[in-house]
């Protein structure tokens, strides 16, 4: 009866470190399957605008599906994100500050491989 629990629990091990190989194989060829958000990032970007102290950032262009977007989004020091927003070509940055309106355009890549961010700097 000892014996039989031994090879019992031997199996047990010898799965375990496999399914740790495996699992360990498959972060160092590709890693672990991408998020939905992060495959967007060759159908689209988010946008991030630093450096503009205004209330709120409106952004108006195309989104990933080819759709027109109108979305304001708040600034929190300085700093906004379209986090789940995800925007393709020319897109129309407009900055809400007390003394009026800033505007700028920017062309937002469908796809670039280092990031699913597209960042500029200043209100306009």
């Amino acid at each position: 009866m000892h014996r039989r629990r031994s090879s019992i629990l031997s199996v047990k091990r010898a799965a375990t470190l496999i399914a740790l190989l495996g699992l360990m194989l498959s972060v160092a060829v590709g890693g672990i399957a991408p998020t939905r958000e992060a495959a967007a990032g060759s159908n689209g970007q988010q946008i991030q605008v630093n450096w503009c102290y205004a209330t709120s950032i409106t952004f108006k262009g195309y989104n990933q599906y080819g759709q027109w977007s109108v979305r304001t989004f708040p600034t929190y020091n300085g700093t906004t994100k379209t986090n789940g927003w995800w925007w393709v070509g020319d897109v129309t940055i407009i900055s809400h500050q007390w003394w009026g309106d800033g505007y700028k355009t920017i062309n937002v890549p469908r796809s670039q491989w280092w990031s699913d961010w597209t960042i500029t700097n200043g209100c306009t």
